[in-house]
Formats: structure tokens, C-alpha cells, sequence
């Protein structure tokens, strides 16, 4: 989302798998949630509730199969009106041929960017993250913070940039 505030999210539609699975993960924390999910899942596989539930467990460290992936990342794709970013995408080379070959089904034109960097840059990123728990808003305390801020408890927190009194919280699955 970095690249797309960046650069004008009028032009680019960031989708990142971490948000998709996050999006899920909320979703079927209620009924009517859980019941769309299983019926979306069901259009592809044969045991939906084996698939919600590998979202459901699944942390920012682990990898959900392929097909799972794939499935929601092409849901999400259908959406899209833009030019898209694809975040978390790929991350094994099964992954990396799933992308060449939606290339030249749509006929998009895919850029690759990879990024080297220490693990102790990818801890401070991550233990920086900050994400509104209404409007799921994804900002940096460091890279990325929000004008809105707040003194409370004696110390300043971040407070969402579009829901205004709503504290921002530590991303879920960087803790």
C-alpha cells in the first residue's frame, strides 16, 4: 500500500494476499460471513470447510497451498478496476509460474519487484505495522504514520486516518 499512496490510488488498486486472508479470517467470524466464504469456496473445491479453516489457521509466516491462493487472489482480481499491485505474491516458483500464466490469459502486463533487505529491517517493519480494526486502514508508525495522533495513557498513539477516533493496532500476525 506504500506504492499506492505513493504514487495516487486513483491510478493503482493494491491487493495484498496478507490483507486478503486477514479479510477472510474477519469474515467468518460471523455467521452470515462464514456462510458466504464456504459458498464462495465451494465453487472450486470440494471441501470448503478443509480450506476456510487453512486460512484460518494460517499465520504471515506460513504458506497457504497454491490453489487456495490462487482462488483468492482471482476473486480479488475480478473486482479490480485499475492498473493492480499484487503484494505477498509471489513467494515460491509454483507461485511465480501462476503469475506469468495470468499474464498471458488477461493479458496483463506483469512487472516483478523484488526486494532484499535483513531480518532485522523485515522485524521493524513488521513490528511497526499499525491497522485500523474498523476500516482495516494499513499504516507504518515509522514509513508510513498518520497525521491523526493522540496522547493517551502517556504515550502517543496513532489513531485512524479515516475513522478519526478509532486507535490503530498492531497488524494482526506481527505480534
Amino acid at each position: 500500500q506504500f506504492f499506492t499512496r505513493a504514487v495516487g490510488e486513483q491510478l493503482f488498486t493494491s491487493i495484498g494476499v496478507g490483507d486478503i486472508f486477514r479479510r477472510v479470517k474477519k469474515q467468518a467470524e460471523t455467521a452470515k460471513g462464514r456462510k458466504r466464504i464456504l459458498k464462495k469456496l465451494s465453487e472450486k473445491f470440494k471441501n470448503p470447510e478443509k480450506e476456510l479453516e487453512t486460512v484460518l489457521k494460517s499465520t504471515s509466516s506460513s504458506l497457504v497451498p497454491d490453489d487456495l491462493t490462487f482462488f483468492l487472489v482471482e476473486s480479488e482480481l475480478k473486482s479490480a478496476k485499475k492498473s493492480i499491485i499484487l503484494d505477498g505474491i509471489p513467494r515460491s516458483n509454483n507461485q511465480l509460474k501462476y503469475i506469468k500464466e495470468l499474464e498471458k490469459e488477461t493479458g496483463m502486463q506483469v512487472f516483478l519487484c523484488y526486494f532484499a533487505t535483513s531480518y532485522e529491517v523485515l522485524d521493524l517493519r513488521a513490528d511497526s505495522r499499525r491497522v485500523c480494526p474498523k476500516c482495516n486502514l494499513d499504516l507504518n508508525i515509522i514509513s508510513m504514520p498518520s497525521s491523526n495522533v493522540m496522547w493517551k495513557n502517556g504515550e502517543f498513539v496513532m489513531m485512524c486516518e479515516n475513522c478519526k477516533t478509532v486507535e490503530m493496532i498492531q497488524k494482526p500476525g506481527d505480534e
